[in-house]
């Protein structure tokens, strides 16, 4: 399921050092997207979009959200997409 593997992969930039390092070391649009296919992520940018919205919704401290909006940041910037 698209969404749910673009909520999976938000929890794991969110909870997984290693994983969210790796993902930050790749170079390209193209790097990265080989690298979530190899890990099961199959999503499209406006599924983690919507998956971004669902999970700024439950934040409950500001925190949260900030940590949120910087997976965002960095997902748009590297995938080269517009901000929502």
């Amino acid at each position: 399921m698209p969404m749910q593997d673009s909520l999976n992969f938000i929890r794991e930039m969110r909870t997984n050092r290693d994983f969210r390092r790796s993902i930050y070391r790749l170079k390209n649009a193209e790097a990265v997207q080989s690298l979530l296919v190899s890990n099961g992520y199959h999503f499209t940018h406006d599924e983690f979009e919507d998956s971004y919205c669902k999970l700024l919704l439950k934040c409950q401290e500001a925190e949260q959200a900030e940590e949120l909006m910087q997976i965002l940041t960095w997902y748009q910037m590297l995938l080269n997409v517009s901000p929502i």
